[in-house]
């Protein structure tokens, strides 16, 4: 008899298990870190997909910058690095989510993506020329002379 109301009492739990993992929440989406290294200049300023953005951090003296918190859910996020030197042109990037690999940081894992890059020296603005004074008019009539009376 005891066999019985466990086993029954067993059917029961069984049969009501799986209505309460229906209800499970979705697990948050993953961000990712771009871990950027520059070859020729120090601590950029960073745009993410046209604005600027903040949640970044400098390494080495500012040879390194990771930019923190990049969406993996669009198709690829464009990057512009500014540099703060007046000679040098913006650079930009496109990464995408399948160029992020999983870095492990003790128990924590991360998923990372690395690039390089080496920013360009802007081209000088070519100087315009000095304009000649116009040359006068051929056919309008000459300028009147001044008499010395």
């Amino acid at each position: 008899m005891k066999a019985l109301i466990a086993l029954a009492l067993l059917t029961v739990v069984t049969a009501a298990a799986p209505a309460g993992r229906a209800a499970e929440p979705e697990p948050p989406p993953v961000d990712g870190e771009l871990h950027v290294t520059l070859k020729n200049a120090e601590y950029v300023k960073v745009q993410v997909n046209g604005e600027d953005y903040d949640n970044i951090e400098f390494e080495r003296d500012g040879k390194v910058v990771l930019i923190k918190g990049l969406s993996l859910t669009i198709e690829h996020n464009n990057v512009t690095l500014l540099p703060i030197v007046d000679g040098l042109a913006p650079a930009e990037l496109q990464v995408q989510p399948k160029e992020f690999k999983k870095k492990r940081k003790g128990r924590i894992f991360y998923l990372v993506a690395t690039k390089t890059v080496a920013f360009e020296k802007k081209k000088a603005d070519a100087p315009e020329p000095d304009e000649a004074p116009p040359a006068p008019d051929p056919v309008a009539p000459p300028p009147p002379e001044k008499d010395d009376l």
